[in-house]
């Protein structure tokens, strides 16, 4: 499955209050297909969420145009 994160974004109301979050992702070993199976699991504001996973992504991509 395919999240495309650039959709999302923080309102601004949001990104001026004080949210706590928790996340935990966790992931299987690759099978012999390459394919993993990965979980997450969040408490907290769904929008913070979606603005930690895209900054998150963009750093991905970003060690990625570095290697």
């Amino acid at each position: 499955m395919v999240i495309d994160l650039n959709s999302f974004y923080l309102p601004e109301d949001k990104e001026k209050e004080n949210n706590g979050l928790f996340i935990m992702i966790t992931c299987a070993a690759p099978s012999e297909d390459g394919k993993m199976q990965v979980e997450m699991t969040y408490e907290g504001d769904p929008f913070v969420l979606l603005y930690i996973l895209k900054k998150a992504q963009e750093q991905f991509e970003q060690n990625d145009d570095m290697s």
